[in-house]
């Protein structure tokens, strides 16, 4: 987890969100205990999810993956690790939306103003977006279906080979 929390494509996406939104968060709130545990529940859910939905992908290629780790390391079977990995994530959004009640009170305690209160609403926002949109694309996004998993191996080149080179027209049509 310490490594996939760094590796992950969803911090930055926070930073593009003020850039985009036209908002910053104070640098006192960012920096707040508080809204880190907030961002860390949010990557973290959006790992765990991930690795459920992206399984099939993964084994097919052999790449790492948190269900496949829980695994080796409970000894347990598919299923349980999976349940383990959706545990998880469940954790992580329980403990998001704790935290996520408080965000008002930590704006008072931090004396900000309405304006860096809306900054860290929206912000909070952002996290809840990002929560969302990742369940809903990773359960529907034909990478992750069984049907394309059947298409790659570690001596594929990926889902890329579904592609004619010259046409860059799909030759194979997968959907779940």
């Amino acid at each position: 987890m310490r490594v996939r929390n760094k590796s992950i494509g969803v911090r930055p996406d926070f930073d593009m969100r003020e850039t985009n939104g036209r908002y910053e968060v104070p640098p006192l709130a960012w920096y707040s205990s508080h809204l880190e545990r907030m961002r860390t529940c949010t990557v973290e859910h959006v790992i765990f999810v991930n690795d459920v939905c992206s399984l099939e992908k993964d084994e097919a290629r052999d790449d790492v993956n948190l269900v496949r780790l829980i695994q080796q390391r409970d000894n347990c079977s598919r299923s349980a690790a999976i349940a383990q990995a959706a545990a998880a994530a469940d954790e992580r959004m329980r403990e998001f939306q704790l935290l996520e009640r408080g965000v008002p009170h930590l704006c008072k305690q931090l004396g900000l103003d309405d304006v860096a209160h809306t900054a860290v609403l929206r912000h909070v926002d952002s996290m809840i977006d990002m929560l969302s949109g990742n369940y809903h694309w990773s359960r529907t996004c034909g990478r992750y279906s069984p049907k394309a998993a059947a298409h790659l191996g570690p001596d594929r080149p990926g889902l890329l080979a579904l592609y004619a080179p010259s046409t860059l027209q799909p030759e194979h049509v997968i959907a779940d």
